[in-house]
Formats: structure tokens, C-alpha cells, sequence
């Protein structure tokens, strides 16, 4: 038996790959990246993650729009204001794990 052959029968099944994909394609811009990574540290709503990111509330609404159709954020009401958060903290020590990682590759 080859080793491809082998790895075959522990490979999970094809929707898992496909909703990994989606969740990477979500991720695929520095500024979702970073609000990701924010809200791992905290709750914030639209215009804190504006000022954090230095984009206007319009553009950052559009990525958090992206990130709660994939899934990777949820979002609460209170009065006025939305504040969003990352759905699970497995994915919050995912995000900082990758960060860090090119952090300390890139010598930062």
C-alpha cells in the first residue's frame, strides 16, 4: 500500500474541506484579519473597531458583514450599538496563533 493510499481513509470528509475553504476565503484580507484578531481580545462594536483599524464604519461594516456569513462572528444589540464577537475561542487561538507566527517569522 502506497503512503497516499494509506492516508486516504483518515482524510475527513469533502464538505470539510469545502467549509474550510469558505472560512480561509472569509479571511482573505488583511483587514478582516485584524478585526478577527481584535475581537479575540475583546467585544467591540462597529465604530471601536473603526477607529482600531483607521477605516471608515461603512468599509468595516462590509467586512463584518463577510465574517457573519461565514460564520466566524456573532453579534448582540444592545440599545443602539452592535457589538460583535468571535463565535467560538477555538478559532480566537487559531487567529493568534497565525499571526504570531508570522510576527515572529518577519522578525516582529
Amino acid at each position: 500500500m502506497s503512503r497516499a493510499e494509506s492516508l486516504k481513509p483518515r482524510l475527513p470528509e469533502e464538505d470539510v474541506f469545502r467549509s474550510a475553504a469558505q472560512m480561509l476565503k472569509a479571511c482573505a484580507d488583511p483587514a478582516r484579519v485584524k478585526i478577527l484578531y481584535a475581537l479575540g481580545h475583546s467585544e467591540l462594536c462597529v465604530c471601536e473597531l473603526a477607529c482600531l483599524l483607521e477605516l471608515s464604519m461603512p468599509t468595516v461594516s462590509h467586512h463584518l458583514r463577510l465574517l457573519n456569513h461565514a460564520r466566524l462572528i456573532r453579534y448582540r444589540k444592545q440599545g443602539k450599538l452592535v457589538f460583535y464577537s468571535l463565535r467560538d475561542e477555538q478559532l480566537n487561538g487559531t487567529v493568534k496563533h497565525i499571526v504570531n507566527a508570522f510576527a515572529q517569522r518577519e522578525g516582529r
